[in-house]
């Protein structure tokens, strides 16, 4: 059996981003691919974008040249990539575009460009991960997302631009994650998102479930 496909992962920016890569991480290894510490070991390479402000733009950038120039495959995927054209005019070798939390189409790109050693519909995450998946903070403590994107237009910020509206996350999901990582060890949750405060107000505060019981 051939060795399979090896993917290198950059992740830069926010907390909220982290979260993301873990997510895209955590999909891959499903998938039976390996995972590279470095660029020449990697297939190709997937750079997770922070756009939010100026030096954070330049690093990103700075980031993708390194890693075409390094590995010459490079998928780039996050808030940068709303804005397509700021990285195709300056690096048009990159193989592919998408913006944050993009889960499907990166993971598409990467079938594209670095097929999956196997079906990706098999479904091996029990028996290859933990239930909480890859983590990319110290064991002791880990982040959870509560939702994504913010209602408000602030003159000075730009995150609704490249996040979008509020989307708050089910409770339930949210509890069965934070059960998922106590159980792997974790002692500390920290809760991110763009607005915390305004988690549910896009759902009207509906009733889910957990373990069976209405919250």
């Amino acid at each position: 059996m051939s060795n399979p496909p090896k993917i290198g992962f950059v992740s830069l920016g926010c907390p909220k981003n982290l979260v993301d890569s873990e997510r895209i991480l955590t999909q891959l290894r499903v998938e039976g691919y390996g995972l590279s510490p470095s660029y020449e070991g990697a297939d190709l390479v997937v750079v997770n974008t922070c756009g939010f402000i100026d030096s954070a733009v330049e690093e990103s950038l700075d980031v993708i040249g390194e890693a075409l120039q390094e590995n010459g495959r490079v998928i780039v995927t996050g808030c940068l990539g709303v804005k397509s054209e700021t990285i195709t005019d300056v690096h048009p070798a990159v193989l592919a575009v998408t913006g944050p939390h993009a889960y499907e189409e990166v993971m598409g790109a990467i079938h594209e460009h670095s097929p999956a050693p196997h079906d990706p519909g098999l479904g091996q995450k029990d028996i290859l991960l933990p239930k909480a998946g890859i983590k990319l903070t110290p064991k002791h403590y880990a982040y959870l997302k509560i939702s994504e994107g913010c209602n408000h237009s602030c003159s000075f910020c730009i995150i609704p631009d490249m996040r979008g509206k509020l989307v708050s996350r089910p409770i339930g999901d949210v509890l069965q994650e934070a059960e998922n990582l106590v159980e792997s060890g974790v002692r500390e949750l920290l809760v991110v998102s763009q607005d915390t405060s305004a988690y549910g107000l896009d759902l009207k505060y509906r009733p889910d479930f957990y373990q069976g019981r209405p919250i």
